[in-house]
């Protein structure tokens, strides 16, 4: 937990220090945490396709990872604190998002049951496109809106929907957090469909050239 805390704020600050604004150096944190758990959501996306709908069961009967569950606490907590004070934060995928991921993570260690974490990792493939939208050079950016709207659709909606039913084989607090999760998902799609694929750009308008004679 400490670890991750360290890494991430020297990261900020040293890109400060090389002209990052606050902003860019939050999102390229976000993009190397995200990199990060999408490669580890790999392996549990893997053990799925391999144990089928037994995934929790197999996760289970792993050793306990804590140290996943801290560095993502460790994450969480200095993100909250850098998007605090340095702006950016958004109220409900930031202060709610993170504070109810601390707090599951925590019911998790506390259950010793952190390997249930793995069910949750793909949903960080679409943030990695989304942080490297905001780090990325202006034209690159419609490839990354598009390639975070399929990953979304993915692993966040039909992802979710199986962890839905895989939690619902573990207990019915695991479940309705996980539908939770859904409604969360389905409303930021939404909203993120509206902004970007229903809204026509405004065209600007032809600069009238007037002769003076």
């Amino acid at each position: 937990m400490f670890a991750a805390v360290a890494t991430y704020t020297g990261l900020f600050y040293t890109l400060k220090c090389f002209g990052f604004d606050p902003l860019k150096a939050r999102a390229f944190n976000s993009f190397i945490n995200a990199a990060f758990l999408s490669y580890m959501g790999i392996i549990s996306f893997s053990a799925f396709l391999v144990h089928q709908y037994d995934t929790p069961t197999y996760l289970l009967r792993k050793p306990e990872q804590v140290w996943l569950t801290d560095y993502i606490i460790g994450f969480f907590t200095i993100d909250l604190v850098l998007g605090h004070f340095y702006g950016g934060l958004n109220l409900i995928t930031g202060y709610v998002h993170h504070s109810v991921y601390i707090l599951l993570l925590l019911y998790l260690r506390l259950y010793h049951e952190s390997n249930l974490i793995y069910l949750c990792l793909p949903f960080e493939l679409p943030t990695m496109f989304q942080s490297l939208q905001q780090i990325s050079p202006q034209h690159y950016r419609p490839y990354l809106s598009a390639a975070f709207g399929s990953t979304f659709v993915l692993f966040r909606l039909v992802g979710n929907s199986i962890v839905i039913y895989m939690a619902y084989q573990v207990s019915m607090l695991y479940t309705i957090v996980a539908s939770l999760m859904m409604i969360t998902h389905i409303a930021w799609f939404s909203e993120w469909t509206y902004k970007r694929l229903l809204t026509k750009p405004r065209q600007e308008e032809p600069k009238v050239i007037t002769s003076h004679a």
